[in-house]
């Protein structure tokens, strides 16, 4: 654990490894009795609501010790926490494209996920501790993160449909039926395409921390609540791809709040310099309202397709 990601928080190095045990628990509980690496969409249900029930524990935990910290994080950490599920929606979608193009199993997508979930963790507490530092030098670092996810909002609006950018690639990689990332073709050890799909993956980790940290950034710049928000909504990000790869094509409207969401949080980032914040109950039911509204709108849609047809 890094001394300066303690300096830069309230909260003590006790603190940090008590998250860290009660998430290695939570994720043991997780693996062995509820989601068991099982596509089944029922249990990837109840591993979603398990995790999101365990985040609105753990910001109830932090409620309780506010007065030994100093300062009640609570809802720092929940607005932080539904902000990066919120987000990490549309990192779903990616990764749902990537294992269809790729053809990977679905054993080999569970593995893939949890590689990638581990190593977003590891990218993030780099990253946090990067621009948690930068703000502390630079104050004008703000209009730079705002601008990020302004141009990422835009992208994702005026974007054609998704690139084939795997097929460029395919070709240094071998077909496997086996679930292994290295295999032997012509007596030589070479990449298979389920290395490819993680390939894919943490490079959409990394694009997706770039938008996500800077967001959580515009609510608390406490490395403890920004860290514990990110870990706990990336843990449930396994299951919630499972959920929705079930059902991707009925959420039209989805990828458009998420565009409406990262414009108000690139807004708000463009504002603190000049103390212009919104305040966190805010920021919060403005992110439910827009989702709400997309799933809606998805659904208004889905029925009357299914009329027409």
């Amino acid at each position: 654990m890094s001394l300066v990601m303690v300096a830069n928080s309230d909260f003590s190095i006790e603190y940090w490894i008590g998250f860290i045990s009660l998430f290695t628990v939570l994720s043991l509980i997780n693996h062995f009795f509820i989601c068991k690496d099982s596509n089944e969409i029922k249990r990837n249900v109840f591993s979603t609501a398990f995790w999101f029930t365990s985040a609105t524990i753990l910001m109830v935990i932090i409620k309780l010790f506010s007065e030994k910290v100093g300062q009640d994080h609570s809802l720092d950490f929940f607005a932080g926490y539904i902000i990066e599920l919120t987000l990490s929606v549309d990192n779903v979608f990616v990764f749902i494209i990537i294992f269809e193009r790729l053809k990977i199993s679905a054993r080999k997508q569970h593995i893939i996920l949890r590689i990638g979930i581990i190593s977003a963790i590891v990218m993030r507490l780099i990253m946090i501790l990067f621009a948690v530092e930068l703000i502390q030098q630079f104050t004008w670092i703000f209009y730079i993160f705002g601008g990020i996810l302004i141009f990422s909002a835009l992208h994702m609006l005026f974007k054609k449909d998704v690139e084939d950018k795997e097929s460029r690639y395919q070709k240094y990689f071998v077909e496997c039926k086996e679930d292994k990332f290295f295999t032997r073709h012509r007596g030589k050890l070479v990449p298979t395409i389920n290395l490819l799909a993680l390939i894919l993956v943490e490079k959409t980790d990394l694009l997706f921390a770039v938008d996500s940290i800077p967001a959580v950034i515009t609510v608390t710049r406490d490395t403890f609540i920004i860290f514990t928000s990110n870990v706990m909504a990336i843990a449930g990000l396994r299951a919630l791809f499972f959920c929705l790869s079930h059902s991707a094509n009925t959420f039209y409207y989805l990828k458009h709040g998420i565009i409406i969401i990262l414009l108000f949080i690139g807004i708000k980032l463009i504002l603190l310099p000049q103390e212009i914040h919104v305040p966190k109950e805010v920021s919060i039911s403005f992110i439910f309202i827009v989702v709400a509204a997309a799933v809606i709108a998805s659904k208004v849609r889905n029925s009357k397709m299914s009329k027409l047809c």
